[in-house]
């Protein structure tokens, strides 16, 4: 008779056996449980810097948008304040010159006035030489999860029931 014959004839040894590993396999089950929520939980955070760095970005490039649409509009003043100064008998005028790129125009209003060209060294920094966006993603707070969750399905319930915030208000 085997070692192996002699523990499974024994029920009373079974038992011992499986009274003695029960606890152990209880105790990987819920280690691996916590370590499973742990890792959703990084993995939630993860998105969610990952959400607040595409926001930044987003940010960024609309501010960027927004100090181009004012630059051309600032270089379409100038333009039409040269042709309003033009002058009025077009045959002594000189030929008139050929349409500049937009650049150029920039570049010449810019260069005309020293307080155009404050705002626009004020908006338009070298990413290279000041990583502000670098900086605010490092300094972000963690976020909480659950209320992430929540007011995801806040809006979602909102879009579907095709009401706006004040009226679920």
């Amino acid at each position: 008779m085997t070692l192996v014959d002699l523990i499974l004839s024994h029920k009373l040894i079974l038992l011992s056996i499986g009274f003695a590993a029960a606890p152990l396999f209880a105790a990987l089950t819920l280690s691996l449980v916590a370590q499973l929520k742990r890792n959703a939980a990084k993995r939630a955070r993860a998105a969610a810097r990952m959400a607040a760095r595409k926001a930044l970005l987003a940010a960024a490039q609309v501010a960027q948008v927004t100090a181009q649409v004012q630059a051309d509009s600032v270089s379409s003043t100038a333009d039409q304040s040269k042709v309003s100064t033009a002058p009025a008998n077009p045959a002594r005028s000189p030929q008139p010159a050929q349409e500049q790129p937009a650049e150029a125009t920039t570049e010449q209003a810019t260069a005309e006035s020293p307080e155009i060209q404050n705002i626009l060294s004020s908006v338009f920094v070298d990413d290279e030489a000041s990583n502000h966006l670098e900086t605010l993603v490092a300094e972000l707070q963690e976020v909480d999860a659950s209320l992430l969750v929540t007011m995801s399905a806040q809006i979602a319930h909102q879009i579907r029931s095709g009401g706006t915030p004040d009226a679920q208000s």
